[in-house]
């Protein structure tokens, strides 16, 4: 009885937590300035022109239009779009989005509500170094590119296989290869790591603590395959809760109800045997 009643409650609270879903305002964001570093290239119209990865990729199709898509040129000019797309900050679900990925990020982990779906993060202005190396790898796997993650200790980024050689992307800190990009193994053996970076000489030490110990990622694996799924099936949840969770717990009440009805009336039976 008590395990019926601890379940019956827990399917109250998804439905109402599902239903809140859909009548809780969405929380504004100003997409109309640059909320991050004074130095990121962030273009209040490029957010309202691409709102999906696909807006991206059509764009850049559309930019080079008989020309190669699939070299080096092209994923430059990609390279381009997601740095003016996104400002650096991580976005979340909020409770209209994803309400038990939002609960979840703000009662155990705000990392849980950090957003991981490529096309989500792109309803966003800003973007995280990893959350932005998303969406350059999902534009790779549409493209039919070989991509790799490139993680530091407080850093991501990506390598994508471009005409048979790798080519490492950062538009989070946005480096200036001067048209000679290369993958990070040479610009770390050619000593032109720090010169593409443009930091300022007061700051090397912090951002060779950020970098430092690169660690490949395997190629063409899912960034985020645990939050992937986690989200997923929040968003499930989210859509089926308020219906699903409703009718069965008004099974278990009914069923709670009968039981109960059942137990007076043997109660009663007794007692009137008792007294017969």
């Amino acid at each position: 009885m008590k395990s019926k009643s601890i379940l019956a409650y827990l399917l109250l609270f998804i439905a109402c937590c599902a239903f809140a879903s859909r009548i809780v305002p969405k929380p504004s964001e100003d997409h109309s300035r640059n909320l991050g570093h004074a130095w990121e290239e962030f273009d209040t119209s490029y957010f309202a022109k691409f709102q999906s990865v696909n807006d991206i990729i059509l764009a850049s199709d559309f930019h080079f239009k008989d020309q190669s898509k699939n070299n080096l040129n092209y994923f430059n000019f990609v390279a381009e779009v997601v740095r003016k797309r996104f400002y650096h900050g991580y976005s979340h679900y909020t409770a209209s989005d994803n309400i038990f990925a939002w609960l979840a990020g703000t009662l155990v982990w705000n990392h849980l509500s950090a957003i991981v779906l490529p096309d989500d993060i792109m309803k966003h202005p800003m973007a995280a170094c990893s959350q932005q190396a998303i969406v350059m790898m999902e534009i790779f796997k549409r493209k039919g590119i070989d991509f790799r993650k490139v993680g530091f200790p407080n850093h991501y980024t990506v390598e994508g296989k471009i005409d048979g050689k790798w080519q490492y992307f950062d538009t989070n800190l946005e480096p200036d290869f001067n048209n000679k990009r290369e993958s990070l193994q040479l610009l770390l053996t050619s000593n032109r790591f720090d010169s593409v970076y443009r930091i300022p000489e007061k700051s090397i030490a912090d951002f060779h603590e950020a970098v430092s110990h690169p660690k490949y990622g395997k190629v063409n694996a899912d960034p985020a395959p645990v939050a992937t799924l986690f989200h997923k099936s929040c968003f499930v949840l989210q859509s089926w809760g308020f219906i699903f969770c409703s009718v069965l717990f008004a099974f278990l009440l009914l069923s709670n109800l009968q039981t109960h009805r059942l137990v007076q009336f043997f109660k009663l039976k007794i007692a009137y045997n008792n007294a017969a």
